[in-house]
C-alpha cells in the first residue's frame, strides 16, 4: 500500500511525485507522467520504463489491465490559467494548515515542487 504517488523511470533514473490534485510531473526525459496527487493518475510513453514507487522508496512494475493506449499527448501543457490556479490551490492547503505545521521542515520535494511550479507560470505564455 501506498500514500503516495510516486513513479520512478528506469528511462532517464528520475523519480517523480504527485503531491496534490492539480500536480501533474513528468520525468526528465518525458517518458512517464504522474498527476492528481493521491487519486494516482500515470502516464506512459513506455509502461516498460514505469515503476511504482512506494511509501519505502521500493520500485515495482505496472501491471496494465483493461484497453490502455500509449501515452501520445504528454507534450500538452497545463495553461497560465491553470498553472495559476495549482500556485492558488497549494498556498490554500498551507493557509488551511496549524500553525505548528508551518514551522516544521520543508524537505528538498517539497521546495523543488513549488519551485517548478513557480516556473511554469512565470514561463507559460499568457492566456485567459
Amino acid at each position: 500500500m501506498t500514500n503516495t504517488n510516486k513513479a520512478y523511470c528506469s528511462a532517464c533514473g528520475y523519480t517523480i511525485e504527485s503531491l496534490h490534485p492539480d500536480d501533474y510531473v513528468e520525468c526528465q526525459c518525458k517518458t512517464i507522467a504522474v498527476d492528481g496527487g493521491l487519486s494516482m493518475k500515470c502516464y506512459a510513453k513506455d509502461w516498460s520504463k514505469f515503476y511504482r514507487v512506494n511509501d519505502l522508496g521500493e520500485r515495482f512494475p505496472v501491471q496494465i489491465q483493461g484497453n490502455v493506449k500509449p501515452l501520445d499527448n504528454m507534450s500538452v501543457k497545463p495553461t497560465r490559467t491553470e498553472l495559476m490556479k495549482m500556485l492558488r490551490d497549494m498556498i490554500e492547503s498551507y493557509e488551511r494548515l496549524p500553525p505548528i505545521a508551518l514551522y516544521q521542515p520543508v524537505t528538498n520535494a517539497d521546495l523543488y515542487s513549488a519551485l517548478l511550479l513557480l516556473e511554469a507560470c512565470l514561463s507559460s505564455p499568457i492566456d485567459n
